[in-house]
């Protein structure tokens, strides 16, 4: 397996770990009171900045460890020289992230088009943001397998 390869299997992994962590914190029954609108609202947007957050931090606390584990493990240095190919695979898998990102964004608008709770449109954001990280690291490894 190739060491992007490997990159993108543990990114992928972190991602959906971090996406469960949100899902699990979506979820998780209110204590005590009746469910209120503008609460509501204030939460779940306080929940897609931790989400993002998340995201970020965690990639960044990844590639570092990540770094550390392959090179104590095949004493390789890792040097980011990326070639025309890494290119070729960063754009069609971002090309994949950003059209599964807007798909899932104009469904959330849809939602509060027909007039559903606002709570579906944030949760629909989430799944958005959720979507554009897992299926841009599956379709980094699919690409590096196929060698684009």
């Amino acid at each position: 397996m190739q060491y992007q390869e490997k990159r993108g299997l543990v990114f992928l992994l972190t991602n959906i770990l971090v996406c469960i962590a949100f899902v699990s914190l979506c979820f998780l029954p209110a204590h005590g009171s009746e469910p209120q609108p503008s609460k509501e609202r204030v939460v779940m947007a306080t929940l897609l900045l931790v989400l993002l957050g998340s995201q970020i931090s965690v990639r960044l606390i990844v590639i570092i460890v990540f770094a550390i584990i392959h090179k104590r493990a095949t004493d390789e240095d890792t040097v980011d020289v990326d070639d025309e190919m890494d290119d070729m695979v960063d754009l069609k898998a971002s090309h994949t992230s950003f059209t599964a990102f807007m798909i899932c964004l104009v469904l959330s608008l849809v939602t509060q088009a027909i007039g559903m709770p606002l709570q579906v449109f944030f949760l629909g954001l989430g799944v958005a943001m959720m979507a554009y990280g897992i299926l841009g690291d599956a379709r980094k490894i699919v690409l590096y397998r196929r060698g684009v």
